[in-house]
Formats: C-alpha cells, sequence, structure tokens
C-alpha cells in the first residue's frame, strides 16, 4: 500500500508515517523543511508545501504517482480543500481528511458524544473552519466519487508535547507563576497520546468499514481539569497556585486563547469509541495521562533546544492578563508575580527584546489592540 502523509512530521503525523512504514506500507511524508535526523526505513520525506494544489503540483512524483491512501492533515480552509481533492482525483483511492473532535456541538454533563452528535461551535473558530472542511469533502466526493474518511482527534500529545498549555503552562509552573482553571476545573477533558492515536487513524488505511465514514479517535481516561493540570504537577514535582478565572474575564472574542477556552475546554467532552474500535478491533489506549505526562517531562527537561523553542511568550502575556482581569474582581488574587520570565536548563531567566513584545502585545488590552489593528493591515 502507498501512503501520502500531508504534514507528516508533526504529533500526530510523525508516529503515524511511522507506524504506517514498520507494518510494511511505502510511505511518502511531505513537510515544509528537510529532517534529517528523522530518517526512518520505508519513509521517503518530500519537502514541500502541502496547503494547496498550486504548491503539491509543483512537485512532479505528486502529480504523476497514485496513492492508495492520501492523509491530509494540513487543510483549514474548505476551498482550498476541494482544490486538494481535484489534484488527488484519480490518483488517490482513499482521501483522509483529519478534522478535530472540537466540532461537536456542546452537551449535557455526562452524555457520551457519538460521531452522529450534532457539527456546531459558533465561538471556535479553528472549530467551524474544519466543520466547513468536513461539508466541502462531503459534498465535493458526492459529486467525484472519490472515497474518504474523517477522522476526528481531539487533544492529542506526545514526548515533545505537554499536556495544560504545552511547555508554555510548564514553563509557569516551573517558575513559580499561577496555573489557571476555568468553572472551576470541574469540565471533563481528554488526552490520547499520539503513540495510542496512530493505531486507530492507521487502521483506516484502506479499510472498507471507514469508506465515507467519519470517526473520532479518542483515549476514554476523561478527567476533570483540575486533575489534568494536578497529573501535570506530579510529574514535574511542584505545588502550584492556582487561580479559577471567572467566565465574563473572557472579553477578547477575536483571540485564540479565548475561543479555545469557551468553545471547548469549558464544555464537556466525552467520547463513546465504539465506531473506531469496531473497524479497527486492535485499537485501545495503553498509555495513560500519567504515563505519557512522565514521559514528555522527562523529554522536555533534558532536552534545552525543545524549551527554548517551545515557549510561547503569547500565550504566557494572555494567561498573566486573565489573572491579573480575575484580581480586578477578588482582593485575595496577588498580581506580583505577573511578569515575563522563562525556565532553562535549571534557571529562570529574563526573556530575549521580542519575547518581551510578544508578552506584552496579550499582558494589556490597549497593546492587544493596537496590535490586532497592525496585523489586520498587513492581512494577516
Amino acid at each position: 500500500m502507498r501512503v501520502l502523509v500531508l504534514g507528516g512530521t508533526g504529533i500526530l503525523g510523525g508516529p503515524i508515517c511511522k507506524l504506517a512504514a514498520t507494518q510494511g506500507m511505502d510511505v511518502f511524508c511531505l513537510s515544509r523543511s528537510a529532517h534529517p535526523n528523522l530518517q526512518t526505513d520505508g519513509i521517503q520525506y518530500l519537502v514541500g508545501h502541502g496547503l494547496t494544489a498550486a504548491e503539491l503540483a509543483k512537485n512532479e512524483l505528486l502529480k504523476t504517482t497514485y496513492f492508495d491512501v492520501v492523509m491530509d492533515l494540513l487543510s483549514f480552509e474548505p476551498d482550498k480543500l476541494k482544490e486538494k481533492l481535484d489534484f488527488f482525483n484519480g490518483n488517490c483511492g482513499q482521501y483522509i481528511f483529519v478534522s478535530s473532535a472540537t466540532v461537536y456541538a456542546n452537551t449535557l454533563p455526562g452524555t457520551l458524544i457519538t460521531e452522529d452528535h450534532p457539527l456546531e461551535n459558533a465561538i471556535y473558530t479553528y472549530a467551524r473552519q474544519k466543520i466547513d472542511c468536513e461539508h466541502a469533502i462531503k459534498s465535493t466526493c458526492k459529486k467525484t466519487g472519490q472515497n474518504y474518511t474523517i477522522i476526528r482527534p481531539y487533544i492529542t500529545y506526545g514526548d515533545t508535547r505537554i499536556p495544560y498549555g504545552w511547555w508554555t503552562g510548564t514553563n509557569r509552573l516551573l517558575c513559580g507563576k499561577p496555573a489557571i482553571t476555568w468553572g472551576g476545573g470541574a469540565s471533563c477533558g481528554v488526552f490520547t497520546h499520539a503513540d495510542d492515536f496512530c493505531v486507530g487513524a492507521v487502521g483506516l488505511f484502506g479499510n472498507p468499514h471507514a469508506k465515507n465514514e467519519a470517526f473520532h479517535i479518542t483515549s476514554e481516561e476523561y478527567m476533570p481539569w483540575r486533575d489534568i493540570l494536578g497529573t501535570v504537577c506530579q510529574a514535574l514535582q511542584v505545588t502550584p497556585q492556582t487561580i479559577d478565572i471567572p467566565l465574563d474575564c473572557f472579553k477578547r472574542p477575536d483571540n485564540l486563547y479565548t475561543q479555545m477556552i469557551l468553545g471547548d475546554r469549558i464544555r464537556n467532552r466525552i467520547f463513546d469509541n465504539t465506531k473506531i474500535k469496531k473497524a479497527v478491533p486492535g485499537f485501545s489506549c495503553k498509555i495513560s495521562l500519567q504515563e505519557g505526562v512522565k514521559r514528555a517531562v522527562e523529554y522536555h527537561m533534558s532536552n534545552g533546544a525543545v524549551q527554548k523553542n517551545k515557549m510561547s511568550f503569547f500565550l504566557d502575556g494572555w494567561i498573566d492578563h486573565m489573572i491579573a482581569c480575575a484580581a480586578q474582581k477578588s482582593k485575595t488574587i496577588s498580581t506580583k508575580k505577573l511578569r515575563p520570565v522563562k525556565w532553562h536548563n535549571g534557571q529562570v531567566l529574563k526573556p530575549e527584546k521580542r519575547e518581551y513584545v510578544q508578552y506584552y502585545s496579550e499582558r494589556y488590552t490597549t497593546l492587544y489592540k493596537l496590535n490586532r489593528m497592525r496585523l489586520k493591515a498587513k492581512g494577516v
């Protein structure tokens, strides 16, 4: 079986390519830049952009090769997805679009979400884009007769990505800065390790049960967000100060982090995996959150380059902005620790100039608005 993965070096694509190769598949991995350190037997790495059909057409191999499976981890815009479907029409046996389980409408507490649950998210732009792409692939393939499969992962992590704010959240905890919750940290979330997720995903390659169907692939280890935070703190061996942010503090509707909380994380996300287990009997999640977080923390703590490159001062500034907002409503909340710092190889350091700029562009409302105006003028 010949497989092409668009975006095959990320947190999802990397494990998927490796597992497919170990199962004897002929794997082609397209990514924006060369990754000589990722060379793996059975995987041919291609350099190029996979966001548009025009970019794909620059690669002669992609224009002339038939792929049994094309997995698209990159598409967010329905028009560009339609163009890619047209590009691969006749040269692809199964087009797999990786959507997101954030597409599901809100549910009552304790409700198990199935693949037939309504798709609706008026708050979260990312989720709406994925919904639009799902509609696009269904309508296009109905006209062309192409076979498609939709996969909906939820929050997926691995050795290179720590849950709960990624390395930025971890950086805050190591520097003694407060962590935040919302709604008392009571809403349930679920994290799926990439090594477990890829078993379900690869199991759908060429699978007759996957023809023109949608599947979510998640762990079934659900827990409140406050317990998820506790699991990360346990792995780091820290005791955090936790501040619960009132929902009326989330006042930036165009902000990605605000949308993520109000449009997803505040909701209960508990998934029924009956469908994927029936289609791929070998799928089960074997890596507990405790084990997976421990592995991720060990990887990050031993890798100074990762610590440096994965710190987001935009996110750090936004979290401090939210805490400052909560402090205005409660005299018990201190703002003394709300400053940009970073933890690197066991030391707490001051940020670089550009990192200060990133931090303050999210920290203070006036600077945030000015930065938004600047980005809008640039067409970003």
